[in-house]
């Protein structure tokens, strides 16, 4: 059981990282900008986050 709850918070750790890392990464930002999906990011970020 234990297994299993580090899994899941593990891959919730991953995947907060990953979206914080285009949010906020430098080389990411003219892409941000030209689609427009930084609000959907922060929308999944903070989900995730929850």
């Amino acid at each position: 059981m234990v297994y299993e709850e580090e899994k899941k918070v593990g891959f919730v750790t991953r995947k907060m990282n990953y979206l914080s890392e285009i949010l906020v990464n430098r080389e990411t930002a003219n892409e941000r900008a030209l689609v427009g999906f930084a609000p959907s990011l922060n929308k999944r970020f903070m989900k995730t986050r929850e």
